[in-house]
């Protein structure tokens, strides 16, 4: 072989990983954005039915379906309404001013998405308020690895 076909050959390699590497990356980022998006949708839709069973009944629901919130198809997240519903493993990584609750006169909904089995990504909206996101967190248990 000639050394300029076993440079061309090299470069034809190089070009096709670096395609690879950026690649995945923008993948990645466009598959964060999407979840985002959803979660964030997903919590809009909640505080909708919120808002609406509130101007009937002058007080805000814990239960979803009395509030007219029924999901089409299956969630990727979880939106949770009281601190008490959500699990434990949540629960520990949540600061006072992130914990759900429904009151008779305001809310904090709390979404919360797992990227597979490591990070746990945290939406909190509160009333009257911009929907938060909340960097990753690593679950207690993870943090010392």
């Amino acid at each position: 072989m000639k050394k300029s076909e076993y440079l061309g050959r090299l470069l034809v390699v190089v070009g096709i990983t670096l395609v690879v590497l950026f690649g995945r990356k923008v993948f990645v980022e466009y598959i964060e954005k999407a979840r985002e998006s959803e979660m964030t949708t997903n919590i809009a839709a909640v505080v909708t039915s919120e808002e609406a069973y509130y101007q009937e009944f002058k007080t805000y629901t814990t239960d979803l379906k009395k509030a007219g919130y029924v999901p089409e198809g299956k969630l990727r997240g979880a939106i949770y309404l009281t601190y008490e519903e959500t699990p434990a493993d949540i629960q520990q990584l949540l600061t006072e001013d992130e914990k759900p609750f429904v009151s008779q006169d305001s809310y904090r909904i709390l979404g919360v998405f797992r990227d597979g089995k490591t990070e746990i990504i945290l939406f909190v909206k509160d009333k009257d308020q911009p929907i938060k996101r909340i960097a990753n967190r690593l679950p207690q248990n993870l943090d010392s690895k």
